[in-house]
């Protein structure tokens, strides 16, 4: 009788904690499923207002084209010195050269629209300069025959270069085939190279400088296309009281990067 009833008690007592232990599984499985569910709601939440939000801000870009870019640039410095005065002094017959001198740059060009009807493009470059130094003053040092300066403009620079230029076509070809533009905008450099020691002392020089560009751009047939652009210098590339303007023409080749890869 004992024997029966304690084999009825153990008997239900598995069946009960199998259940329970079923059924808490089941549960466990469930939330977790739940858990998937909001965590894959969320992140499609966040995707979504992601894209909404980014085809606001760039909804009227289009038609974009990335290009590399290729060419060499000719820069001059002009310099004054005004009052500066350091114990350095420099005979200005050796480098006091009022001519633009060669260099290079490469980078990527990025061409699209504006609200279907104004042209831009986004440029940037690696630029390696080496310009010409014109020195509007100079000073005397008696008894010594000669034009000195107490600051000496270094002539080489690697920068970072950033610009932005709206398009307008000059009709003047047939558009189907050829195309010259006329481009306008500002850019930015950033200077990437160390100043010369004695530069470092004084800390003459900025390391961002902002320009004014102007061009013409001959686009043959969409295989090419091939530039001048002229950039002005808004800001002085030195600290005050030195005022540097630097200049420069760029002579330049683009090829869209498709036709390439």
């Amino acid at each position: 009788m004992y024997k029966s009833l304690l084999l009825v008690f153990l008997i239900n007592s598995f069946i009960f904690s199998t259940v329970s232990f079923g059924q808490r599984n089941k549960q466990s499985a469930s939330d977790k499923e739940y858990l998937i569910q909001k965590e894959n709601r969320t992140i499609k939440s966040i995707k979504s207002s992601f894209k909404k939000s980014w085809g606001r801000t760039f909804i009227n870009f289009t038609k974009n084209e990335f290009s590399l870019v290729s060419g060499i640039n000719f820069s001059r410095q002009v310099i004054k010195t005004s009052n500066y005065n350091s114990n350095f002094n420099y005979l200005l017959s050796d480098f006091n050269k009022n001519v633009a001198k060669p260099g290079f740059y490469g980078g990527i060009r990025i061409d699209g629209m504006y609200k279907q009807k104004h042209s831009y493009s986004f440029l940037f470059t690696l630029n390696k300069l080496s310009t010409g130094t014109y020195y509007k003053d100079h000073k005397d040092i008696k008894p010594i025959v000669g034009e000195f300066s107490n600051f000496k403009g270094d002539e080489q620079f690697l920068t970072l270069n950033a610009a932005s230029h709206l398009k307008k076509i000059i009709p003047i070809f047939n558009a189907a085939k050829y195309k010259l533009s006329f481009v306008a905008g500002p850019s930015f450099d950033l200077r990437l190279s160390e100043a010369s020691i004695d530069n470092k002392v004084s800390s003459a020089y900025h390391k961002v400088f902002i320009n004014g560009d102007i061009g013409l751009e001959f686009d043959n047939q969409q295989f090419y296309t091939l530039f001048i652009h002229y950039q002005q210098g808004l800001t002085s590339i030195t600290k005050s009281p030195i005022k540097t303007n630097l200049n420069r023409f760029e002579l330049g080749f683009m090829i869209k990067a498709s036709d390439l890869f």
